[in-house]
């Protein structure tokens, strides 16, 4: 997704080279990033009765993220491995090739959410919300310690870190924004993190890809307020180093005469 929506728009944008160059720059992209995908999604497309690109773990995910039990209870938003085995448990005919299996899973996916499509925004809200930290915390405390597996300690740090690094983030891309610098490559990450937390669940780990650019911001942010600090130093040191000029008497004034 970032070939389309982050690099390909950067290039059109670039108004300093030529039609040459830019496709230059487009083909190094897409083999830069065809090249280390390539030899799996090969080996995917030859063991499989189906195409099979990256994996097979999407569907049964958006069914398991798709169902009553995250739809309209306290796991809205969230996942549910009781929704997966209820459909795995299920007669079928499909039989054991997992891309085969998948067709129907994405049909059950579909047909879930087209019958409860009311709830649908408020699902995704929810999952925006979990990633975030700004829905049920608490409770996605406890679900990375026992279904992600996390310690505690670590879940909690990660919390509040991140409540910290978006603060920051935020306070950073307004900087940019002031400074009249682009910070659309910035944004894109963190919308594809939103579209894929939307059509799936709204789990932590899901956030990683868009980490790294908010560490960017939080530092723009932290470089801000350290140098209006150090400036604010520089003018006080200057200010009690200056020594005191006497005051000079004014043009034509008569100096005082001693006894007069």
């Amino acid at each position: 997704m970032l070939l389309p929506l982050l690099v390909l728009p950067c290039v059109l944008i670039t108004r300093t080279i030529d039609l040459r160059k830019k496709l230059q720059w487009l083909l190094a992209a897409g083999l830069a990033a065809l090249i280390p995908i390539g030899p799996w999604v090969t080996f995917n497309m030859v063991r499989f009765d189906r195409p099979v690109f990256l994996s097979t773990g999407l569907e049964p995910t958006v069914v398991g993220a798709n169902c009553d039990r995250t739809y309209y209870t306290d796991l809205i938003g969230y996942f549910s491995p009781d929704c997966t085995e209820n459909v795995f448990q299920a007669p079928r005919n499909d039989g054991p090739d997992q891309s085969v299996r998948n067709v129907r899973l994405s049909r059950i996916a579909r047909e879930y959410i087209w019958d409860n499509k009311a709830r649908v925004p408020v699902v995704v809200l929810a999952r925006w919300g979990r990633i975030t930290g700004l829905y049920r915390p608490t409770q996605q405390l406890q679900l990375d310690e026992h279904i992600e597996g996390r310690e505690h300690w670590t879940a909690l740090a990660a919390l509040l870190s991140f409540y910290v690094v978006a603060a920051l983030a935020i306070t950073g891309a307004v900087i940019l924004r002031r400074r009249r610098v682009k910070v659309f490559p910035l944004i894109v990450p963190c919308a594809i993190v939103l579209f894929a937390v939307a059509v799936a669940l709204g789990s932590n780990r899901y956030r990683a890809s868009a980490e790294p650019v908010l560490a960017v911001l939080a530092a723009v942010a932290i470089n801000a307020g350290l140098s209006a600090y150090q400036r604010r130093r520089s003018r006080a040191r200057r200010t009690t180093s200056e020594p005191e000029v006497p005051e000079r008497p004014a043009v034509g004034a008569t100096a005082p005469v001693d006894g007069a």
